[in-house]
């Protein structure tokens, strides 16, 4: 008897289970397909995540640059006093010293990878580079090497070009455009493995070249000796300015502003007489007087009062009127500016805005992109 009872039960819970699949077979069906569906799309984005070769070797080369930094905390005799100083840890000694374990490649556990770290001073901190090689699989690229491997020579349209013992970028549009965190910028020259940038936007404040008062003219038109003057204190107050922020400034290091003075016939556009006089270790600087001309790529741009230097020019682009750090030198109260193109002369004592140019560090890594309005290159 009790055997009947279970039975009758079970059987009665049976068929109210069979009614309910009966009566809500579209809604069980389409749950079962979302639930299917949702399953699938999250196996493909973590597979894809965790698969994705890229940001593999990103993280590796992002723990050889803590296990950098965690030896030299704890070894820092080696890290450099100046700006001008460099340390290299290779990644033997990490090992070595148990702060990370070998590195392999991902495609073949049986080849090894091996690197280093650069450790530059920055201000009051240090920046630690990560390079990694895994033999044929992946090799660390700094913007410097991508550009060189990635964007040909020419001698003629928009480009890349040989100037003496520089790369320049010339044209109307060449593939320049870098974009550090929110900041903007067109590559200007590549020199020694140093990359000179200018803004595409002003600087939010008004300066002044100089305003002291010139015994020569008995006048409030300043003097224009760049070294004591006010444009030199401005440029390195912008430094620190929120015009640029903590990841713009962490790639940006010191250089040498030419700051030698041009005669006022001189209308040569290779830039040796404005690099003749150096100021040392500056963070920003300025245009100087020939750089502007030598971005046009027409064949009747030959000197600085030809107006066809405003032609095929990625200068224009951002602007036709630059103020700039070179002094005139046939006076002591004047310097130059780009005027639709063409090189005159303005009081130092004159109010202007201006677009920084900037160096960035040479060991930049690339991230991405070509150079391009659409698609500019990312450092890291």
């Amino acid at each position: 008897l009790l055997s009947l009872i279970y039975y009758a039960i079970i059987s009665l819970k049976v068929g109210i289970i069979m009614n309910f699949i009966r009566e809500n077979i579209v809604k069980i069906i389409t749950f079962i397909v979302i639930l299917i569906v949702v399953i699938l799309i999250c196996s493909f984005l973590f597979k894809g995540k965790g698969m994705s070769k890229a940001s593999t070797y990103t993280q590796m080369e992002e723990n050889l640059k803590v296990a950098a930094e965690k030896y030299a905390n704890e070894n820092t005799k080696i890290l450099p006093k100046d700006e001008k100083e460099q340390t290299k840890v290779n990644t033997d000694t990490l090992i070595n010293s148990k702060y990370i374990k070998e590195l392999h490649s991902i495609e073949d556990e049986n080849v090894k990878c091996s690197g280093y770290v650069l450790i530059n001073k920055n201000g009051d901190n240090y920046k630690y580079t990560p390079y990694l090689k895994c033999g044929k699989y992946y090799e660390t690229t700094s913007l410097v090497d991508y550009i060189k491997k990635n964007e040909t020579v020419v001698t003629s349209d928009d480009g890349l070009y040989q100037y003496n013992n520089k790369l320049i970028f010339r044209g109307e549009n060449p593939n320049n455009l870098v974009k550090i965190d929110e900041g903007t910028y067109r590559i200007i020259e590549i020199e020694d493995d140093k990359i000179r940038l200018i803004s595409t936007d002003r600087y939010k404040d008004r300066v002044t070249w100089d305003n002291r008062y010139n015994i020569n003219e008995e006048k409030y038109v300043g003097i224009n000796n760049f070294e004591k003057s006010r444009l030199k204190d401005y440029l390195k107050d912008a430094y620190n300015s929120d015009f640029f922020s903590d990841a713009e400034r962490k790639f940006m290091v010191s250089y040498d502003l030419c700051i030698g003075k041009r005669n006022l016939d001189d209308e040569s556009i290779d830039g040796v007489v404005e690099c003749s006089n150096k100021y040392p270790d500056m963070k920003i600087g300025m245009l100087y007087a020939s750089e502007y001309m030598r971005g046009s790529i027409d064949p009747n741009c030959t000197s600085t009062s030809d107006l066809s230097c405003t032609n095929y020019n990625f200068f224009d682009s951002i602007s036709s009127d630059f103020d700039t750090l070179t002094a005139v030198a046939d006076d002591t109260y004047q310097f130059y500016f780009v005027d639709d193109g063409v090189l005159d002369v303005k009081k130092t004592s004159s109010n202007f805005s201006f677009y920084p140019v900037i160096n960035i560090d040479k060991n930049a890594l690339y991230a991405d992109g070509n150079g391009t309005e659409e698609n500019p290159y990312t450092i890291r």
